[in-house]
C-alpha cells in the first residue's frame, strides 16, 4: 500500500499543531507508507490535490474543512482513486459521517483498518457536492458568516455590515423557483435546501443507509416572525410540519436562480452558478475508505 496525503494548513486542527507533528501523526499512522506529504494553503490546494490523485497511489488522506473535502472527491470521482477524509475544520460532516466522532489520527486510524466504498453524490451543475447544497437566501447568510469569521479590525465592520444587510434584503422576494424531475408543477422558495438521502442522514455522526434521493425541503419565509417560528418549530424537532416548509424527494431538479446573484453553498462553501441549473442525484459516484465493518 502507498498513501499520498494533502494537508490544508489554513484548517483549525493544523493551525494548532506544528508542521512536524502533522508529518508524525500521519507517518506514524501509515507505518512508513506515505508516498508524499503536500502541505498547502490557499490557491496552491487544488493543485496540490491534482497532483496527489494523478499519482494513483493506493488512498489519498485529505486533511483540511469541508471545503477541502468537497475538492478532493471531485478529483477522487474524476481518478477512480478512493480519499480519506480527515476532520480539519469546523463542522467536518463527512469525517463524522464516516468515522463518527474523534481527531485525525483516530479517524485515520479507522480508515487505515478498513475497506473501499462508494458515496453517493449530487451535482449542481458541474459542481460536485456530496453531503447538501444550499440554494437561495442562504449563500448570502454564509458571506455574513464568513465576514465575521474574517473580522480583525474595525476597519473591517462597513463590510460585515454589507453583508449583513445584503442578506436580510434578500428575505425579501429574491427566492427561487423549482420543478420536482418531471413534475411540471412550479415551486416558489426563499431557500432550498438539497440534501443527500436526508437532511438526517447529513447531521448523522455515523454511516447509515441511505434513501438513494434528495431530499429537497423548500423554506418559504419571509420576515423575521416567521424565522422566529420556523426556529422553534426546529428547536422542538417539528421543522418538517411547519406552514413554511414544504419537503419532498426527487432524483433531479430543474432551479431557476435570482438573476441579482445566482449562486449556491455547496458542502460549506459558495459557488458561482447559472441562473438556471439543474441537480442531479449521483449513485456510487465517489471512492472513499470506510471503517471495518
Amino acid at each position: 500500500m502507498s498513501y499520498a496525503a494533502v494537508v490544508n494548513r489554513n484548517s483549525g486542527y493544523v493551525m494548532a499543531k506544528s508542521p512536524a507533528t502533522v508529518r508524525a501523526m500521519l507517518e506514524n499512522a501509515t507505518h512508513g507508507e506515505l508516498g508524499s506529504l503536500r502541505m498547502v494553503a490557499g490557491a496552491e490546494v487544488e493543485a496540490a490535490l491534482k497532483e496527489a490523485f494523478d499519482s494513483r497511489p493506493s488512498a489519498v488522506i485529505v486533511l483540511g474543512g469541508d471545503g477541502t473535502a468537497r475538492s478532493a472527491a471531485a478529483h477522487a470521482r474524476r481518478s477512480e482513486t478512493p480519499f480519506i477524509p480527515l476532520p480539519g475544520g469546523t463542522m467536518n460532516l463527512l469525517p463524522r459521517r464516516l468515522y463518527g466522532d474523534g481527531d485525525p489520527a483516530e479517524c485515520l486510524s479507522k480508515a487505515l483498518k478498513g475497506s473501499f466504498r462508494r458515496l453517493d453524490a449530487g451535482c449542481a451543475g458541474e459542481h460536485l457536492f456530496f453531503l447538501q447544497g444550499f440554494f437561495g437566501v442562504a449563500p448570502n447568510i454564509a458571506r455574513a458568516r464568513e465576514a465575521v469569521r474574517e473580522l480583525t479590525s474595525l476597519d473591517d465592520l462597513p463590510g460585515v455590515f454589507g453583508q449583513a444587510r445584503k442578506a436580510l434584503k434578500s428575505l425579501s422576494g429574491h427566492g427561487l423557483t423549482y420543478h420536482l424531475g418531471k413534475d411540471e408543477g412550479e415551486h416558489k422558495a426563499e431557500t432550498l435546501v438539497v440534501s443527500i438521502g436526508s437532511l438526517d442522514d447529513v447531521m448523522s455522526p455515523s454511516p447509515r443507509e441511505l434513501e438513494h434521493s434528495f431530499e429537497v425541503i423548500g423554506v418559504d419565509v419571509h420576515n423575521l416572525g416567521e424565522i422566529a417560528r420556523l426556529g422553534f418549530n426546529a428547536l422542538m424537532q417539528h421543522w418538517r410540519d411547519d406552514p413554511g416548509v414544504e419537503v419532498a424527494r426527487a432524483t433531479e431538479l430543474s432551479l431557476h436562480l435570482c438573476e441579482h446573484d445566482p449562486c449556491a453553498v455547496l458542502d460549506g462553501e459558495p459557488v458561482e452558478l447559472p441562473v438556471d441549473v439543474t441537480v442531479r442525484y449521483l449513485r456510487d459516484a465517489i471512492p472513499v475508505v470506510v471503517p471495518a465493518g
